[in-house]
C-alpha cells in the first residue's frame, strides 16, 4: 500500500519541484513517515522532527538545495547513495519519495548517534558532514556561524521539548 495516493503525491512533487514563492506542505502528512522512521531506527521523533524542521521549515520548502541535497530531509546525493545501499532501496526513492527520504534521513541520523554519540554533535554532522565535523571534534576545524546557529537552534528546540539536550537520556 502506498504511503500516498496519486493526488497527494502529486501535490507533494509540484509544490516540491515548483518554481516560485514557498509553499506549505501540511505537517500531518509526514507524520506516519515519521513515527514508521522513529520505532524502525532508534532515533527520537523529536530528533526527527527538529532536523525536518531545520532542514525545510517543516515540509514549507523541499525543494532541492544549493548544494544538491533533495526531499525533506535534504539528503545530499552521494549520502543518498549510501543510504540505498544500508535500506536496500533505490537510490531514487531515497531521494524522490518522501517516505524514503524521512526513512533514509532518520537511518543517518541514527548512523551518526552510533559515531557521535551526542545529538549536538549529530546535528552538526548531520549539517557540516561527518568528515568535517570529525575534526571540529578533534580540535583541527572551527564550526562556522551558519553551523553553530543550525546546533544552537536544535539543542534550544529539544530543550523545550525534553527540558534536557539528550531525548534517550
Amino acid at each position: 500500500m502506498p504511503f500516498m495516493t496519486e493526488d497527494e503525491w502529486g501535490e507533494w512533487k509540484g509544490v516540491a519541484q515548483s518554481p516560485g514563492p514557498k509553499q506549505v506542505i501540511p505537517s500531518s502528512i509526514f507524520d506516519t513517515s515519521i513515527q514508521e522512521a522513529s520505532d524502525t531506527h532508534g532515533v527520537p521523533q523529536e530528533v526527527i522532527r527538529q532536523i525536518f524542521k531545520q532542514e525545510t521549515f517543516s515540509g514549507a520548502n523541499i525543494k532541492p538545495s544549493s548544494k544538491g541535497a533533495m526531499g525533506p530531509m535534504q539528503i545530499m546525493p552521494e549520502t543518498a547513495k549510501d543510504l540505498a545501499k544500508e535500506l536496500g532501496v533505490p537510490v531514487n526513492l531515497i531521494l524522490n519519495d518522501y517516505h524514503y527520504n524521512i526513512m533514509g534521513g532518520t537511518k543517518y541520523l541514527a548512523n551518526l548517534y552510533k559515531e557521535f554519540g551526542d545529538w549536538k554533535d549529530v546535528a552538526g554532522a548531520y549539517h557540516s558532514g561527518p568528515t568535517f565535523w570529525a575534526k571540529v571534534r578533534a580540535g583541527l576545524s572551527k564550526v562556522g556561524p551558519k553551523a553553530a546557529r543550525y546546533i544552537e537552534k536544535f539543542g534550544e528546540e529539544l530543550q523545550f521539548v525534553h527540558g534536557r539536550t539528550d531525548p534517550l537520556t
